[in-house]
C-alpha cells in the first residue's frame, strides 16, 4: 500500500525530480516507510512506501528491470504462484516482494499479465523499449488512480492533492460533481473528480501513453459483465463451491509480512471475514477492532461481541462521539484527506476505526466491503428478487416472499403487499429530490443512479458493483484507512468470488426471506444471533440525534457556509427549511451536513467556486 506518481512530457523534454518530490510530500501519509524519485528520458516515477510484503530497502520502488519501470500501490495476492510460474520459465528474483513479481510478470507476459492477477492495484509501468507508458486501475477500482492532462505533460497519481502540488492545476471547484453531490449526496459514480481538470482511471480501465505519438488512450481492459457465466447447479453444490472460493481468499488476504487485524461491525459480511480468518488460521492470533455508537437502533456490539466470543478473538472496540460530525474542523481534516466533502458521519466512525488499528501496533486491516452489492443484501435487491418471482408467474415463492418481508418489517401481509404494489405503479425509478432551492443552478438530466428494482437482479448488481455503490465506498475507504497509513483489505472483492456468485440464480442469493441467503448458510459457524438477523444497520451513523442540542451552533455555521457558497446555495430556503426541521415540523435532512462538509472540503484545499 503506497503514493504513486507520475510525469510524462508528450513534447519529449527530460523529467525532474522537483515536481515529483513534491508528489511524494502530498502523499506522505499513504507511505511513511520509503520514498524514491527515478527519471529517465521524459518519463518520471516517484513513490512513497508502506512496508507490507518484504519490508526490505531491497524492495523500495520504483523498482527496475531489463529497462522497464514500475511504481505500484496495493497488493498481488496470488503473487507465490506466480512467482512460482515464472520461476519455472528461467526468471530469477532478487526480493521476495509482490512488487518485482508484478514487474517480471508484465515483462514476460505483457498485457495479458493482467488477467492472471489476483489482488488490488494501480500502477504505471513504463517499457523503455516498447516506448509506452502503462497506467492500470484493478478489476473494482479498490485502488486509486487519478490523472489530469495540461498541454503536452500528462500526470497520474493516487491522489489528486498530489496533481495540485505540481502547480499545473489550480483547485478549480468541478460544478458536476458540486451538483451531483449537493442534490442527490452522488460521490464517486463516474470519472469525475471535485477539481475541474482531474479525473479518475475507472476500475478495470488501463491508459496507455505511446511516447513516440504523443497519445494517450484508455481503455477497459476487465469487463465484469462478460466475465458472468449463468449456471444453475444444486443450491448445495453452490455453497460448497462459495465456501472454497472465499476460505481460498481469506487465505490469501493475509499475507502479510506485518501485523494484521479485521474490522468487526456484527454484520453478517464482517462476520464472515473473522470467522473464516479463525478456520483458516486457528493457531494465529486475531484481534477484531469495531466502532459503535450508544444510541438506540445504532448499537451492534452485542452481535459484534457474540462474533469476537465464538472466534476467540482480541475485541478492541471504540466508541463513536456523535456529536463531533458537525464540527467544522473535523469537516475540513476529513475534505482535506478524501479530496472530496464526506456525506455523513459513518465516514467519520470509519476515520476513527483505521486510527484506532494505527494505535494499536496494525499495518493491514481485513474488511467485509462489496459483499452486499452482489450477495443482495440491499433493499431494492429483494425487491428486485420479488419482481423476477412475478413477472416469471412464480407466485407461490412470490407471495412467499412478502409474508417473509412482513415478518420482518414487523407489518401486515396486506400492508407488505400495497407497498409492493405501490413500488410497481411508481416505476420502480423513484430519483431523489435535490435540496429544496439549494442546489439551484444544477442542470438536468441527473445521473439516475436510483433504480430500485424493475431491472433484473444481475443488472442492479453490476450497476452498484461497477458505477454507484461500491465506488463510493472503496474511495471512502482508501483515503480513509491511508490517512493512518493503513493498508484495507477487502476479501469480498476477489474477481473468482463475484463472478461466482452472479453467475448463480437470484433464490440462492435473496429467498426463503432472507438476503444474502448463501452466504449465511455457506458459513454456518458464525453465531445465530448473527446469521439469523434480518435487520440491517450497515456503517450508520446517528447525525440527526447527533443535531440536536446544537441546532443553534449548527445553524450559524450554515449561515457562514452559504456565504461562502452564494453561488451554489441558496441561503434563504436553505435556512428557513432548518428552521422548520428544527422546530420539529419536518424531518431531518441530510443535506444540511452535506452543505457544511461541502464547505468544510472547499476550505482544506481552498477552492475557486
Amino acid at each position: 500500500m503506497c503514493g504513486l506518481s507520475a510525469i510524462i512530457h508528450l513534447d519529449h523534454r527530460p523529467a525532474t525530480v522537483e515536481p515529483l518530490h513534491g508528489m511524494n510530500a502530498a502523499v506522505s501519509h499513504r507511505g511513511p516507510d520509503g520514498s524514491g524519485v527515478l527519471c529517465e528520458s521524459s518519463v518520471g516515477l516517484a513513490h512513497t512506501r508502506l512496508s507490507i510484503i518484504d519490508v526490505e530497502e531491497r524492495a523500495n520502488q520504483p523498482m527496475s528491470r531489463e529497462r522497464a519501470h514500475l511504481v505500484f500501490n496495493g497488493e498481488i495476492y496470488n503473487y507465490l504462484e506466480l512467482r512460482s510460474e515464472l520461476e519455472a520459465k528461467g526468471r530469477r528474483f532478487k526480493t521476495t516482494s509482490d512488487t518485482e513479481v508484478l514487474l517480471v510478470a508484465l515483462r514476460e507476459w505483457g498485457r495479458g499479465a493482467l488477467d492472471r492477477l489476483c489482488g488490488m492495484f494501480a500502477f504505471v509501468y513504463y517499457d523503455v523499449e516498447l516506448g509506452q507508458v502503462w497506467a492500470v486501475r484493478d478489476r473494482f477500482g479498490i485502488k486509486p488512480l487519478v490523472t489530469s492532462r495540461v498541454a503536452n505533460t500528462v500526470l497520474f497519481a493516487s491522489e489528486a492533492k498530489q496533481i495540485l502540488k505540481t502547480g499545473m492545476i489550480d483547485p478549480v471547484l468541478n460544478r458536476n460533481a458540486a451538483a451531483a453531490f449537493l442534490g442527490r449526496a452522488q460521490l464517486s459514480t463516474g470519472k469525475d473528480t471535485f477539481f475541474a481538470g482531474i479525473e479518475e482511471i475507472r476500475a478495470g480501465e488501463m491508459a496507455v501513453v505511446d511516447l513516440a505519438k504523443g497519445t494517450v488512450d484508455v481503455t477497459p481492459w476487465y469487463k465484469l459483465a462478460e466475465k458472468v457465466v449463468l449456471r444453475r447447479p444444486s443450491y448445495n453444490e453452490a455453497r460448497e463451491g462459495l465456501r472454497a472460493l472465499l476460505e481460498q481468499s481469506i487465505r490469501r488476504h493475509h499475507r502479510s509480512d506485518v501485523p494484521l487485524a479485521a474490522s468487526l461491525s456484527g454484520g453478517i459480511d464482517s462476520s464472515v471475514v473473522v470467522t473464516l480468518s479463525r478456520t483458516q488460521f486457528p493457531d494465529k492470533d486475531l484481534t477484531t477492532i469495531s466502532t459503535f455508537s450508544r444510541h438506540q437502533g445504532y448499537d451492534e456490539t452485542r452481535f459484534s461481541r457474540a462474533v469476537a466470543e465464538a472466534n476467540n478473538v482480541n475485541a478492541i472496540e471504540i466508541e463513536v462521539d456523535a456529536s463531533r460530525v458537525w464540527d467544522p474542523d473535523l469537516h475540513e481534516e476529513l475534505g482535506y484527506y478524501q479530496d472530496q466533502p464526506i456525506k455523513g458521519g459513518s465516514q467519520y466512525n470509519e476515520y476513527l476505526l483505521f486510527k484506532a488499528a494505527r494505535e494499536n501496533g496494525f499495518t493491514v486491516m481485513l474488511d467485509g466491503q462489496g459483499a452486499d452489492e452482489y450477495f443482495g443484501g440491499y433493499g431494492q435487491f429483494w425487491f428486485s428478487a420479488q419482481y423476477e418471482l412475478l413477472t416469471s408467474g412464480r407466485l407461490k415463492p412470490f407471495l412467499e416472499g412478502l409474508k417473509a418481508n412482513s415478518e420482518t418489517m414487523n407489518r401486515s401481509f396486506l400492508v407488505e403487499m400495497r407497498s409492493f404494489v405501490r413500488g410497481l405503479a411508481s416505476g420502480l425509478h423513484r430519483r431523489f429530490q435535490p435540496l429544496q432551492g439549494a442546489a439551484r443552478w444544477v442542470r438536468e438530466p441527473w445521473l439516475d443512479v436510483t433504480s430500485q428494482g424493475t431491472e433484473r437482479f444481475l443488472s442492479l448488481s453490476l450497476e452498484q458493483l461497477g458505477s454507484t455503490s461500491v465506488p463510493f465506498q472503496l474511495y471512502s475507504q482508501d483515503r480513509a484507512a491511508m490517512r493512518w497509513s493503513i493498508e484495507s483489505r477487502v476479501p469480498f472483492l476477489d474477481h473468482e468470488v463475484v463472478e461466482f456468485v452472479l453467475g448463480l440464480p437470484t433464490e440462492y442469493k435473496v429467498g426463503q426471506g432472507y438476503r444474502k441467503r448463501i452466504l449465511r448458510d455457506s458459513i454456518p459457524e458464525i453465531p445465530f444471533v448473527v446469521s439469523n438477523r434480518k435487520d440491517k444497520i450497515g456503517f450508520a451513523s446517528p447525525d440527526n440525534i447527533a443535531l440536536r442540542g446544537q441546532s443553534d451552533y449548527v445553524r450559524s455555521m450554515l449561515e457562514h457556509a452559504c456565504a461562502n457558497l452564494k453561488d451554489l446555495v441558496d441561503e434563504e430556503v436553505m435556512i428557513r427549511d432548518f428552521d422548520t426541521m428544527a422546530a420539529g415540523k419536518s424531518m431531518y435532512d441530510p443535506a444540511f451536513f452535506r452543505v457544511l462538509a461541502f464547505d468544510g472540503w472547499r476550505r482544506a484545499h481552498n477552492v475557486s467556486i
